[in-house]
């Protein structure tokens, strides 16, 4: 892809953005935030059980140390 594709591509992506925005914001006013959330909820609740979180440098290496003692 040379760089006037990708400066086609990106113009087109714009050009399509702007067309999208009033279908967008008509969207968000007619959809209610409470039947979105009811909607979501049960992918978010299987998605929480499912995901395996990293965890954070602290305690990783507390857990290295907490080997190494004897």
């Amino acid at each position: 892809m040379t760089a006037k594709d990708m400066r086609a591509c990106a113009g087109q992506w714009m050009r399509s953005a702007r067309a999208m925005e009033p279908v967008r914001r008509a969207e968000m006013a007619a959809g209610g935030t409470a039947n979105a959330i009811l909607l979501l909820e049960d992918a978010y609740l299987c998605a929480m059980k499912t995901y395996d979180r990293p965890l954070s440098g602290l305690v990783e290496m507390r857990k290295y140390f907490k080997r190494l003692r004897p």
